[in-house]
């Protein structure tokens, strides 16, 4: 009897065994599809979710460190995407698939060679389309390589006429643009396609709030606040507005609410480049807001410190200087509001030189002087970042350029605690 109870014992182990290894791949599968279908419906959270999932099912599963690469690639995490690279490779997922990745993770931080030679033979290929779309447009957008971007869009749209991401993206040029009442539509668009897109809800806040509809902005400000990726973009917009509208108490039980100082530093950051803005607004916006509040009170002491304390953190925050200037005059100190004003015009007269230029790069996109002379504009007084992507633009065009390669050697030299791609955002 006890032989039998022991090779019943074993039998009982092997089914189970059996059942598992028959579960583990379904259940694989299922975490990887539920991946793939959030990061498709611009879920970023419920696609981390499922991947945690998915990787207590084994880490170092092929698929599994695919969709890790394509979420960071996402999170635009460099310095984590570069080095899962590695680890991917060794466990075994086919090169081809890696440098598929690497190509997009490239042309989204706006180096757009690799994948534009081989844009045409993907798009014939229609396989991992979107992404591919995706990915040459957040790139040309940032390199200011307008026609090119619509192109795109336009057969992404046709193709995919489901998808919100392309009306999105066509909805952010519109902005730019300055045609807000078609960027509105399309946000709108977006979220008939998608009513949970968290960054088509705060867009469609933010050109509602720049044509003077506070309580509509308010309304779309606050659908954002449940679906961004982090709410205090749309925690610091809602204040804004609230402010605008006089209703001060309100605008300050806002900024003071827990929600504002959740999560990590990173995870705010990459609710602000989700929603369409820069690392720059993650940086200055609440605190820009925070000094604002106290000017409206009448705090303007207080306004004058959070203005200073913003500056401090981002000293090319120009049209905060203005703020800072108007203040420090109604508290009796002239000489450096005057500095100040001195300051922002400096900036404000770049910005005018940096139209110029834009409006010769649009005509002829190969205009490497204005495009390094653009790159020179906003190093020197308007974004550092931005600055940055410029002068990539015009290495992408002349490797050898030498004033290019000049400026990017001297800001790795006074940045050499962290990679210059790091540097580098939407």
């Amino acid at each position: 009897m006890r032989h039998l109870r022991k090779r019943s014992t074993w039998l009982i182990g092997l089914a189970v065994l059996a059942c598992v290894a028959a579960i583990l791949p379904l259940a694989r599968n299922y975490c990887a599809g539920q991946v793939a279908a959030a990061l498709q419906s611009v879920d970023l959270r419920s696609a981390e979710t499922w991947l945690s999932r998915l990787q207590r099912l084994g880490r170092r599963h092929p698929e599994t460190l695919r969709l890790e690469l394509r979420c960071l690639r996402k999170k635009f995490a460099h310095q984590e995407f570069q080095a899962r690279l590695d680890e991917a490779r060794e466990a075994g997922l086919a090169e081809s698939v890696l440098q598929h990745e690497v190509l997009l993770a490239n042309a989204q931080a706006g180096d757009l060679g690799g994948l534009q030679q081989q844009l045409p033979d993907l798009l014939l290929a229609g396989e991992d389309l979107e992404e591919v779309c995706e990915a040459f447009v957040v790139g040309c957008l940032l390199c200011y390589r307008l026609d090119d971007a619509v192109r795109v869009l336009e057969i992404w749209r046709k193709d995919f006429p489901e998808s919100p991401r392309p009306v999105f993206l066509l909805s952010r040029l519109r902005e730019h643009s300055d045609d807000l009442p078609e960027a509105a539509d399309g946000y709108r668009q977006a979220l008939k396609l998608n009513p949970r897109f968290g960054p088509a809800a705060f867009s469609l806040g933010r050109t509602l709030e720049e044509t003077g509809k506070l309580d509509e902005a308010l309304a779309a400000y606050s659908d954002s606040r449940k679906l961004l990726y982090h709410p205090e973009p749309a925690i610091v917009a809602m204040a804004r507005v609230l402010r605008l509208q006089g209703r001060l108490d309100e605008a300050h039980s806002l900024l003071t609410s827990p929600d504002v100082s959740s999560g990590t530093r990173a995870e705010r950051e990459l609710a602000w480049l989700l929603a369409g803005a820069t690392r720059q607004n993650a940086i200055s916006d609440l605190l820009v807001e925070i000094a604002e509040l106290h000017a409206a009170r009448g705090d303007k002491a207080e306004a004058v410190q959070a203005f200073q304390t913003v500056l401090a953190a981002d000293p090319q925050l120009w049209k905060t200087r203005y703020r800072l200037a108007m203040l420090l005059r109604d508290v009796g100190n002239d000489e450096e509001a005057q500095l100040e004003l001195s300051r922002f015009q400096a900036a404000s007269d770049a910005v005018g030189r940096c139209d110029t230029l834009l409006s010769r790069v649009r005509n002829d996109p190969e205009d490497l002087e204005a495009r390094f002379e653009i790159a020179c504009e906003f190093l020197d007084h308007i974004s550092e970042t931005q600055g940055i992507v410029w002068l990539r633009t015009v290495l992408e065009l002349d490797p050898n350029h030498a004033g290019a390669l000049e400026k990017l050697e001297s800001l790795n030299a006074a940045r050499n605690d962290r990679p210059m791609a790091d540097s580098v955002s939407r």
